[in-house]
């Protein structure tokens, strides 16, 4: 893989696959090779830290091994349940009972089987970032994505990934009919590609 980090950056960090213990969600920041990650906040120390003694704990309970345990639905929960305890709020929302009884993990699977889940993200890059073998994908998606557009308006799908043309591209202008950030009567729905 290539990277944007200076000879100097790349001896300070480890390939995210050995940054960290292998726990089913990060708990620290990796980078791709496009900047310098922090280092573990203690904060995210503490939330591995309990990971561990769940899946130790939990683990037995279910005859597995850490490294088994981790690679488990119970696993998750377990992770989900070490974020929740540590950040202290309730968006994960898991009981302490589905980090060992494989068939409530397998009974929310099965409630939520049929969801859609539409997972969109956008990058952001500094005022000076100058490198144009990415910036220019953006010439490549409109010059090929924006004909599975409808409407008479030309959608250039990210115009700009710097500063006031990021927001702009993201929050103004035509992809806000596509992904409105509020919804009125008058909001209109957005159209199927074509087939």
């Amino acid at each position: 893989m290539s990277s944007w980090l200076s000879e100097r950056e790349q001896r300070l960090v480890a390939g995210a696959e050995t940054a960290s213990v292998a726990t089913p969600i990060p708990t620290q920041i990796v980078s791709n090779g496009e900047y310098l990650p922090p280092r573990q906040s203690e904060t995210q120390k503490r939330v591995e830290r309990r990971i561990l003694e769940l899946a130790d704990e939990n683990g037995k309970k279910l005859g597995l091994s850490r490294r088994q345990f981790m690679a488990t639905g119970c696993g998750m929960a377990a992770a989900f349940l070490a974020l929740k305890e540590i950040y202290g709020t309730n968006v994960f929302q898991v009981d302490a009972a589905e980090a060992h009884e494989p068939e409530l993990i397998f009974a929310k699977a099965q409630n939520v089987a049929g969801q859609f889940i539409f997972d969109v993200h956008t990058h952001f890059v500094r005022d000076d970032f100058d490198h144009k073998e990415l910036l220019g994908l953006n010439d490549f998606a409109a010059a090929h994505w924006a004909s599975l557009r409808h409407g008479p308006e030309t959608v250039h799908p990210s115009r700009e990934a710097r500063g006031r043309g990021y927001k702009r591209s993201a929050f103004e202008d035509a992809w806000a009919r596509y992904l409105p950030l509020e919804t009125t009567e008058d909001t209109p729905s957005p159209s199927p590609p074509p087939e």
